[in-house]
């Protein structure tokens, strides 16, 4: 796993990250091994254990981890306890403390983002329609409405599809590029939603690195689009 902290401008860490990959769990192919969804088919039990390393890596218990059910939209869900599931939503946010935020992915971006002067964490899920849809403002009033300022936020990409690797119809194509044009750079005939997200979050004021590979690319990455039936890599986040 790749891990790290966020800090504040004194050097002090608000909040730890992790980006899992698909080493060091409990599922057989073809989830081998550290699938972290529950809906895709895997044996329950070898998630529940994957999702344990995830949860011991944090370094948050099991009972305070929060995942997103994921539909590919661009709502938000509060997190004011461990409630283990928030479903229907892509976003999660908290300014609570000791509460791990999970998003997962498998060519998606999984975004983590800290307002580390307001103490907020949010996870995003962010495809192809969530990008269309507006989930770049839906990130930022999220933040705003929390209290924070998005303008002082740091946020951390992990791995997912490439430009090169994720050519698309030009109807997609055209709804990412309306909310995300950067987005179109690397390629005529596809999407790069990492850099156009990163882009527009800079603008913001958002300081943004990006951690992992091309998810198609690398075999080390869970892809949906290489290998259709698989896993997802999770991204998780906690407030000290």
């Amino acid at each position: 796993m790749l891990s790290g902290v966020i800090a504040d401008g004194t050097g002090t860490a608000i909040a730890r990250w992790v980006v899992s990959n698909r080493d060091g769990g409990f599922s057989h192919p073809p989830y081998d091994s550290l699938n972290q969804a529950s809906h895709v088919g895997d044996a329950p039990v070898a998630v529940a254990a994957n999702r344990g390393v995830l949860a011991a890596t944090l370094g948050v218990p099991d009972d305070r981890m929060v995942y997103p059910g994921l539909t590919h939209s661009t709502d938000v869900g509060v997190v004011e306890g461990p409630v283990g599931l928030f479903p229907n939503v892509d976003i999660l946010i908290t300014s609570r403390r000791s509460i791990g935020l999970v998003t997962m992915g498998a060519d998606c971006v999984p975004v983590v983002l800290v307002e580390p002067v307001a103490r907020i964490a949010l996870t995003a899920h962010v495809g192809w329609r969530g990008a269309a849809d507006g989930m770049l403002d839906a990130i930022c009033n999220a933040v705003d409405h929390a209290g924070g300022n998005v303008s002082r936020a740091v946020a951390v990409f992990g791995p997912s599809i490439c430009g090169r690797c994720y050519v698309v119809d030009e109807e997609r194509r055209t709804a990412v590029l309306s909310t995300l044009p950067e987005s179109g750079d690397v390629s005529a005939h596809g999407v790069d939603i990492a850099a156009g997200l990163a882009a527009a979050l800079t603008d913001k004021g958002v300081s943004v690195s990006a951690v992992g590979s091309c998810t198609y690319e690398d075999k080390s990455w869970f892809s949906h689009r290489r290998d259709g039936i698989t896993g997802r890599q999770a991204a998780a986040v906690v407030l000290l």
